[in-house]
This record gives C-alpha cells, sequence and structure tokens, in this order.
C-alpha cells in the first residue's frame, strides 16, 4: 500500500464519516423542528380554548350568583342594595362594565358612582332573547364578553344583569404559554447542535484514528528522517538511516534513497572542497609571501635608481636637451614603478592581516589641504583643475588612521584626475551624514564608468578596459582604499554617469 494510497484512503474515509453524521442529523433536525413546531401550534389553539372556557363558565357563574342576589331588591325596590350590588361587581377584576335593568330593559344602574346611563333603554337583541327565554345569553364581541342573565321570581321576569369581561387576560397567558413552548423548542435545538458536532466529532475522530494506524510506520519513518536531515545540516554526513525506511517501497522509501544518496554526494563534494580550499589557502599564503619579498627586493635596486637619477637631475645644467628629456623619464617611471610597488606591499598586508592601524582622533582639514597640494602637480599636468575644498568651520573630529586617511584622499583624488577630461575639474566636499559619520566626497567631470563595468570596479588588478590607456595604473588603488576603509570601521561607495563624471565618497566615525 503505497503512500499516497493511504493518504488517499485516510481522507476519504474523515470526509464520508464527516457527511455520513450531518445527513443523520440533518433529517432528524428538520423532522423534530417541523415535530415542535405543530406541537407548539396545537398547545398554542388547545390553551386558548381552554382559558376561554374557563372565562366564559366564570362570567356565567358570577352574572347568575349576582341575578340570584337581586330578585328581592328588584321585587321591593330597595334601590340602595342595587346599588352597592353594581358598584362592588364593577370593582371586580376584569370586569369591562356592569348594568342591572328593570323588566323594559331600562338601565338601572351601571355601577359607577355617577349613574351615567341610568333611564337609558338597551335594544339588544341578546337581552330581549335573554328575557323572553328566560335563561342565560352568553356572547362574545372583539376581547368583551358579554353575558346577560334575567332576574326571576318564577315566570315572572323583575329585570336582568349584563357583565362585560375583557379577554385580555386571556391573550397575555397566551402569549406566555408560546413563549414557554419557544424556550423548549429552542433548548431541544441547541441539544441538537450539540449532538451534531458530538456525532461529527466522533466519525472524524474514527477517520483520525484510522489515518493513525495506517500511518503509524510512516511517521516513525519522518521521526527518523528529520533527525537525520538535522545532523546533515550541522555538517555529520556519517548519519545512520533506518533500514525499514530505505526498504519501503512507497514514496517514502524513495525519499529516504534519494537522500542516501545525496548525502554520499554531499561528503565526497565537501572532500574535494577541502582539499581545494587547502591548495587556495597555501597558494594565497604563497602568493603574499613573494608579494611582500618581492616588493621589498625591488624597492631596493629602485631606490639606488631613483638617487642616481635625482643626482643627474640636479646637474642637470651641464647636461643637454636629450640627456635632460632621457633624466626626466626615468624619475617618473621610477616614482611609478615605486608607487606600484607600494601598492602591492599594501594589497599583501591587507590579505595577510598584517596591516598595523593607529586609529585616533584627528582634525583633517589640514589634511586635506596637504592631499590637494600634493595633487596639485599631477591636476596641472593632466590640465585639470583641482577646486577649493568645501570644509565646514565646525566639521568634527573623526577617528582614523592618519598615515592611511592621507593615502585613501590621495588615491581618490589622483583617480579623479587622471580619469578626467581636459580642462575638467575635480571638487572635494566633507558634510556631516544622518549616522554620526562625516562623509568625504571627491567628484569630477570626467568620463565617467558604464554600467555594465561597475561592479567590476573593486575587482583587483582589473583596470575595467583600461589596460591599453595612456593612464599610469595597476588596477588594485581602489580596492586598497575600499579595503583600508573598512579596516578603519568606514564606509565606501560611489555614483557615475558615463560622460558626465563620477563621485566617490568615503565616511568615517566622528570622534
Amino acid at each position: 500500500m503505497t503512500f499516497g494510497f493511504r493518504l488517499r484512503f485516510t481522507l476519504t474515509l474523515t470526509l464520508l464519516l464527516a457527511t455520513f453524521a450531518v445527513a443523520i442529523v440533518s433529517v432528524y433536525w428538520f423532522s423534530t423542528r417541523q415535530s415542535f413546531h405543530d406541537m407548539e401550534k396545537a398547545s398554542q389553539s388547545i390553551a386558548i380554548d381552554a382559558l376561554v372556557k374557563v372565562e366564559i363558565q366564570k362570567n356565567e357563574s358570577m352574572a347568575r350568583l349576582i341575578a340570584e342576589q337581586l330578585v328581592n331588591p328588584l321585587y321591593f325596590n330597595e334601590f340602595e342594595i342595587v346599588t352597592n350590588f353594581a358598584t362592588t361587581a364593577l370593582e371586580q377584576k376584569g370586569v369591562a362594565y356592569f348594568y342591572i335593568f328593570d323588566p323594559s330593559g331600562r338601565i338601572i344602574h351601571d355601577g359607577t358612582e355617577t349613574i351615567e346611563a341610568f333611564g337609558s333603554i338597551l335594544d339588544d337583541p341578546q337581552l330581549h332573547e335573554a328575557f323572553n327565554e328566560r335563561q342565560l345569553v352568553s356572547k362574545t364581541t372583539g376581547n368583551i364578553l358579554h353575558t346577560t342573565v334575567p332576574v326571576l321570581v318564577g315566570t315572572q321576569v323583575l329585570g336582568g344583569v349584563r357583565i362585560g369581561i375583557s379577554l385580555t387576560v386571556i391573550q397575555d397567558t397566551s402569549a406566555q404559554i408560546q413563549e414557554e413552548l419557544t424556550q423548549i423548542a429552542d433548548n431541544e435545538a441547541d441539544n441538537l447542535v450539540k449532538l451534531l458536532l458530538l456525532l461529527t466529532l466522533a466519525l472524524v475522530a474514527a477517520g483520525i484514528i484510522a489515518g493513525v494506524y495506517l500511518f503509524s510506520g510512516v511517521t516513525q519513518s519522518i521521526v527518523s528522517l528529520t533527525r537525520s536531515m538535522r545532523e546533515i545540516g550541522r555538517g555529520h554526513y556519517d548519519v545512520d538511516f533506518a533500514d525499514s525506511s530505505a526498504q519501503r517501497n512507497d514514496e517514502l522509501g524513495e525519499l529516504v534513497r534519494s537522500v542516501k544518496g545525496m548525502v554520499r554526494s554531499l561528503a565526497s563534494s565537501e572532500k574535494q572542497l577541502r582539499e581545494a580550499l587547502s591548495m587556495a589557502q597555501s597558494a594565497s599564503e604563497a602568493k603574499s609571501k613573494f608579494l611582500s619579498s618581492m616588493s621589498h627586493e625591488l624597492r631596493t635596486p629602485l631606490n639606488a635608481i631613483l638617487g642616481f637619477g635625482q643626482l643627474l637631475d640636479m646637474k642637470k645644467d651641464a647636461l643637454d636637451a636629450n640627456q635632460v628629456k632621457a633624466v626626466t623619464h626615468i624619475l617618473r617611471s621610477g616614482e611609478h614603478l615605486l608607487t606600484l610597488i607600494e601598492d602591492v606591499l599594501n594589497l599583501s598586508q591587507i590579505e595577510t592581516g598584517e596591516i598595523v592601524l593607529e586609529i585616533v582622533s584627528t582634525n583633517v582639514a589640514p589634511i586635506i589641504y596637504q592631499c590637494i597640494e600634493m595633487t596639485e602637480p599631477l591636476a596641472a599636468r593632466f590640465n585639470v583643475v583641482l577646486k577649493e575644498p568645501s570644509i565646514a568651520d565646525d566639521l568634527p573630529a573623526v577617528k582614523i588612521d592618519n598615515t592611511r586617511f592621507k593615502q585613501i584622499l590621495l588615491n581618490l583624488l589622483s583617480n579623479a584626475v587622471k580619469y578626467n577630461r581636459v580642462g575638467g575639474s575635480v571638487h572635494l566636499e566633507c558634510t556631516v551624514s544622518g549616522n554620526a559619520m562625516v562623509r568625504f566626497c571627491v567628484t569630477d567631470t570626467g568620463i565617467g564608468i558604464p554600467e555594465n563595468m561597475q561592479e567590476r570596479l573593486f575587482t583587483p588588478f582589473d583596470r575595467i578596459g583600461r589596460e591599453a590607456s595612456l593612464i599610469e595604473g595597476t588596477g588594485i588603488g581602489l580596492n586598497i582604499t575600499r579595503e583600508l576603509t573598512e579596516w578603519m570601521q568606514g564606509r565606501m561607495g560611489f555614483e557615475s554617469v558615463p560622460d558626465k563624471g563620477s563621485s566617490f565618497w568615503v565616511e568615517f566615525p566622528i570622534a
């Protein structure tokens, strides 16, 4: 049974069980809900009918009792007793009105202290029916139950009594009953919802248990594989995979076998990489030693050549024009060669970490003017204007190595001059940046750097297409400048637009 088949089987089983649970409880829900609705209607109707019947019986009993008690007062015309009966009856709860009639249907009393309807003849079919039939008559109109009873002595009609009872009490009781039935239905609905959730959760749990049973071996294999991958991530390639996982015939077994092959390949590649790295480190150390030794060895004869050249230059009055030209060429070439040797030596020291810096708090204005002065002969030779540097009076001191800082500025200024155009200009500006740093930016109006070559700018010995030009250089000056800047906890960057010029800047922390 493959991993994919187990997964599909488990998901399908869980879904079917959940659907089955929902279907059963939904059918039970709707049928029970309808039953409660019908029961609620029937109960409400039965309750209202029973209440109306009770209220009619109550009103008829009251009317008969009052009619029996009024026989003597009406027969002997004792109107004071009639008044007391009428007043007492009207004060009963639920009584809307109360009338006492004489045999002609004339109202004798209506229960009020000031008789409002005295002497009025009530021409009503219900009253005539009660008098003619010598019996009680009840009738409901709107929310009032009207009950009329004749007052009899034998078969003689002495008068009559009519009581009106309000059925509002019945309506209030019916509303209360309906509210109670609704509450019962809502409680049952809540119970059904809980039953639905419990049944659904039970069936889903059954599907999950089935999945756990089917995937028990898979889970152990995944845990073992995860532990092995964690060890591989730490660089331990001699991990031991469980043989049972590798022997599986499903997708997990294929994964374990693939990982084992990958680990063997990684172990072999790492071994080769370590050997290559060791060889590269040995070659780099040999190169650095060679460059350092070569630089020292070359400077000794070069200093002698420069010394003899300077002696000849001091006596150039005794030389003819060709000899003076030759001496000038010797001195210029020697100085250029000395610069190249110094650059190579600096690069060697940086790579081997032998460079020593003395970081101090320094007021850079004197160093800047000194660098401008030292660059002026080169600017004059290339016909480039060195503008007055922009230095604020309140420029703070910075933490630098003075010698290396001077070397950085001279490198940036000399590049701005050499890669400028005839009649161009170079400007040095000093500003305080927003991150507690002082920025020194050298801007030229030269040829700029093409965008497709800017990423190669700091690659050692790469002059980005200027190798065949007459401009002197080795292609390591900017690399040395950036390394020295970073050694002094500074930063370096640039902006360049082809045919418009470039701006190179370095930043150092404020002291």
